[in-house]
């Protein structure tokens, strides 16, 4: 049975960025998914698929990764978009951290939620964000996105 994972807090206020017990968070009342969603499946077997196409990749250390259990990948990215790729060269769905920017258009907000996203607050401790990944880490994989300056050729 898929698991849906929805948080509820009936108290009101403006959204926590630490771990005060009186304050609410936006992100509270939203759905975030903890396994993959038909639309997730859809589009990451579609972009899969034409990557293929466009792409030569070599993937090396997949057997490196436990088959079950908890992990977090830090992988350094260029773009927003740099998941996919990573998801394609796995063998377990992964769950991921996004830049709270993100997920600001309802419709981003809930497409990237299908996939398997949930918004972080940078730049402040995100208590929020923290217990979440501490969810999807007892249940599934967790990529969290790490900033790079440079590229190493």
């Amino acid at each position: 049975m898929p698991i849906e994972l929805k948080r509820q807090n009936n108290s009101s206020s403006s959204p926590a960025l630490d771990d005060a017990e009186d304050r609410t968070d936006p992100r509270d009342q939203k759905t975030y998914y903890l396994h993959v969603t038909p639309l997730r499946f859809l589009v990451t077997e579609i972009l899969r698929e034409a990557f293929k196409l466009i792409s030569i990749s070599e993937i090396k250390g997949v057997e490196n990764l436990p088959a079950r259990g908890p992990v977090i990948i830090a992988a350094n990215h260029l773009t927003n978009f740099d998941v996919f790729p990573l998801q394609f060269a796995l063998p377990r769905p992964i769950f991921y951290m996004g830049k709270e920017e993100l997920f600001r258009n309802p419709l981003m907000d809930w497409f990237l939620r299908q996939l398997g996203a949930f918004p972080v607050y940078r730049g402040a401790q995100d208590a929020w964000a923290i217990t979440h990944a501490e969810k999807v880490l007892r249940q599934r994989l967790f990529f969290r996105k790490a900033a790079v300056a440079k590229v190493a050729a």
